[in-house]
């Protein structure tokens, strides 16, 4: 096992949760369950020097708004993967097992992260989180 920090990758789901409770929280709301486990992840992120990451379609969807201050916020967290050499080999594959392009493509980025340390993709949607021992949530 690496002796690197913990990675973790975040798909969408994660971020929109994570952003929501960083403006809620801001303005003193009360948060979901969902949102406090994704303010958790953040602050734990930042205690422990984790690596957070999000797809670049992620990324690509969050700079449409990155003028909003809990964006702002939410990027200074994580970092952008990068598909790399069997990305798309592995997203196919996984796809025609049954996965969604979405499913099929966090997983394929996962399998990256794999080969790089120690990691898990976190998830809000309950199917893919029961999928995977190595696919885990904080508790």
């Amino acid at each position: 096992m690496s002796s690197q920090a913990p990675t973790y990758l975040l798909d969408k789901s994660v971020a929109r949760k994570a952003i929501t409770g960083i403006a809620r929280a801001e303005l003193g709301q009360s948060l979901t369950k969902e949102e406090v486990d994704c303010l958790s992840l953040l602050q734990k992120a930042k205690r422990r020097n984790l690596r957070l990451f999000v797809s670049i379609e992620t990324s690509n969807i969050l700079r449409r708004f990155s003028r909003k201050p809990e964006v702002q916020t939410f990027l200074a967290y994580v970092e952008v993967m990068q598909a790399g050499r069997y990305f798309k080999r592995w997203t196919r594959r996984l796809h025609e097992h049954g996965f969604t392009r979405e499913d099929a493509k966090i997983l394929g980025l996962h399998l990256a992260l794999m080969k790089l340390a120690r990691s898990w993709a976190y998830r809000l949607s309950l199917p893919l989180i029961s999928l995977s021992s190595t696919t885990t949530r904080l508790a």
